[in-house]
């Protein structure tokens, strides 16, 4: 079994709001019952790695636990996260001892800038550093390094970290908020000079742009302090035209790489996800079904449709999980559960259920191995 755990431009944000799960939108008449699931796709932080306080271990311990059940009816349970492979798999690494092993398993990271099939082959990667600009022919991350020496007002206090697979560069000269965020996620990274950025721009697959959130020692007020100056940076990044652009890479897939996507996130810390068009957790699953080697894996004729209505359950608890939860493909998941703590109204308004990993995984775990005993 796997090991697995875990154009132009489109801005969204997280709800302030919380919202009571109301089934989502609609229903489609391929849903099955819970012991069709075969498919857990599991966001990674505050998720499955909870959010820090005194039960945080004993809580992921469970949803490992929980995962591994599901694993043993037959099921698939994997990361579909904004982390790269190294950041998450320290998620669940505890006092030296790895408890899940992502090495050669599939996910999906950096909000599907990269995607692994079965045995951890690559099979979708989609740089930044791919996309010109049509202004004048600049690579995006080179664009985005000349915007940030510029030192403008609004670029105070805030901090770029480029995402590879396995490294962590945060830009020497835009370094604000590198450190503090990197602690908070026990995460090693690389300060780097502009050249080793330059230099990495065709691995880079996902740019946080890192907010404070507290000056002079004073916490910030996120609605009234960072909200707007997110805004305002990515209005100013517009302007400069860096959102205009296409990728160069071969290939793409259709609807990937005419433009930028921003997500502004107030948690897990306040930020802008920086991806390619085209990329999110939604559209890399709907690639993801469609691979012989999922159905191989699930033992399911090749010729038969992974329908996310009838065979896959979502977890998540903030806005870039907000894609799997309203579709994939032509389908929504039959069950999407959002954490008891998520705030985000809309991710809350299409959920199913609000509830923890390891409660719903046990639950359709016991419905799959029931179904088998028949």
């Amino acid at each position: 079994a796997f090991g697995s755990l875990a154009g132009g431009m489109a801005a969204q944000e997280a709800s302030p709001q919380s919202g009571a799960p109301n089934g989502g939108e609609g229903h489609d008449e391929r849903a099955g019952d819970e012991a069709d699931i075969c498919l857990a796709a599991c966001d990674l932080d505050k998720t499955v790695y909870p959010p820090a306080g005194p039960t945080q271990l004993s809580q992921l311990d469970a949803n490992v636990r929980a995962m591994a059940a599901f694993e043993k009816t037959g099921g698939l349970a994997f990361p579909v996260t904004g982390n790269n492979i190294s950041m998450a798999q320290v998620k669940f690494t505890i006092d030296g001892k790895v408890i899940r092993n992502l090495e050669g398993t599939p996910g999906i990271y950096m909000n599907g800038g990269l995607v692994l099939g079965p045995r951890g082959v690559e099979l979708e990667r989609h740089a930044l550093g791919h996309l010109r600009l049509l202004a004048d022919g600049r690579d995006f991350v080179t664009a985005i390094l000349d915007f940030w020496d510029r030192g403008e007002d609004v670029l105070k206090d805030v901090g770029l970290l480029f995402f590879t697979p396995r490294e962590l560069l945060g830009y020497d000269r835009g370094y604000a908020n590198v450190e503090a965020y990197c602690a908070a996620q026990r995460i090693p990274h690389r300060l780097s000079a502009r050249q080793e950025i330059v230099d990495q721009r065709e691995h880079i697959l996902l740019l946080l742009v890192l907010f404070p959130v507290e000056r002079a020692g004073k916490a910030l007020d996120y609605h009234e302090a960072i909200r707007p100056w997110q805004a305002a940076v990515v209005g100013r990044l517009e302007a400069e035209g860096m959102t205009a652009c296409k990728t160069a890479a071969p290939n793409p897939p259709d609807g990937v790489g005419s433009g930028v996507s921003m997500l502004i996130q107030q948690s897990p810390w306040p930020e802008i996800d920086v991806n390619v068009a085209g990329v999110d957790k939604g559209t890399a699953l709907s690639r993801f079904l469609q691979l012989p080697a999922v159905k191989d894996y699930l033992r399911m004729p090749r010729r038969s449709a992974l329908v996310p209505a009838k065979h896959m359950a979502v977890f998540g608890d903030a806005a870039n999980d907000i894609p799997m939860f309203r579709a994939i493909g032509d389908s929504q998941p039959s069950v999407r559960v959002a954490m008891p703590h998520a705030t985000d109204a809309t991710l809350n308004a299409l959920a199913t259920e609000r509830a923890e990993v390891s409660e719903v995984l046990q639950r359709l775990a016991a419905a799959r191995a029931a179904k088998r005993r028949q």
